[in-house]
């Protein structure tokens, strides 16, 4: 069997089962199994091992029954970076790059900024941010110990390993008063009662990463209170939400905060909360 031939086999069984881009996906799958890009297989297609093809195959059945393409090949696109990711640990999505650019904004206003990143999980938003933008001090929290391994394993990988650091922590409840710049979270915010109807690829990520209890904004409203300490005035605070949640939290912030932004993703909505303290948002 040649390449493309294990190629055509395994989009027909995805195709078959009403996965969206059968063909790209089979591609996917066959450079994971085989170690190269695409391209390399489409314009030289070799002779592969029956247990390549079997692997294949039997990755393309996973994925027909709704394993997370990102489980399947191990790898998470996120902010122009590719991303170890394992189950057991969130899988970064594209939503989330509006999250890492409006935190890359607020990074410019402060020179040398130390930016908390609550909630790391593979440590996409941290690196990336990193990456990206001027940051003095970066450091990833979270409570998983998985979670933290796997982020720093995509430091060293991404080349930011010397400018990222890790601790575990239940959301800020470790750091001191008045330690921080800006702090970005992408935390748990889907209803308990709407886990069941989530598309089942989704329900593969652990429930600790999608619970936000009865209306999903247990932890969050747990971190608008401790980050209200943390933060030094000025300072920023940046949640991801869900639909229809931006403008509850902007009114349960209040005064306390004194100036809130919210701004959309590319499919219009409303993706990430902005609560600033000192100067007020653009």
């Amino acid at each position: 069997m040649t390449t493309l031939e294990m190629v055509r086999e395994a989009a027909d069984l995805l195709g078959t089962a009403g996965v969206e881009r059968p063909r790209w996906t089979a591609e996917q799958l066959a450079a994971a199994v085989l170690g190269c890009e695409p391209p390399a297989f489409v314009l030289e297609p070799p002779a592969v091992a029956p247990e390549q093809a079997e692997e294949v195959r039997r990755r393309a059945v996973l994925r027909a029954q709704g394993v997370p393409l990102q489980h399947l090949t191990g790898i998470a696109g996120f902010f122009g970076h590719d991303f170890l990711v394992r189950p057991g640990v969130f899988i970064p999505r594209p939503e989330t790059e509006r999250l890492v650019e409006t935190a890359a904004q607020e990074v410019v206003r402060h020179p040398g900024a130390v930016v908390l990143d609550v909630g790391t999980g593979t440590g996409a938003i941290a690196i990336s941010l990193t990456l990206a933008a001027p940051v003095g001090t970066m450091l990833g929290l979270d409570m998983n110990t998985g979670a933290l391994a796997l982020a720093a394993e995509n430091a060293r990988r991404l080349g930011a390993a010397s400018r990222v650091r890790w601790a575990r922590a239940d959301l800020l409840s470790a750091c001191g008063a008045g330690r921080a710049d800006v702090i970005v979270a992408n935390l748990p915010y889907i209803p308990s009662s709407a886990l069941p109807d989530l598309p089942r690829e989704i329900r593969h990520d652990p429930s600790l990463a999608l619970d936000g209890g009865p209306d999903g904004l247990t932890l969050i409203r747990r971190l608008m209170a401790q980050a209200a300490r943390v933060l030094r005035r000025p300072g920023t605070l940046l949640l991801e939400v869900g639909a229809g949640q931006a403008d509850l939290i902007v009114r349960e912030a209040g005064q306390g905060w004194g100036h809130t932004a919210v701004i959309a993703d590319d499919t219009g909505i409303a993706r990430v909360v902005m609560l600033r303290r000192g100067t007020a948002c653009p």
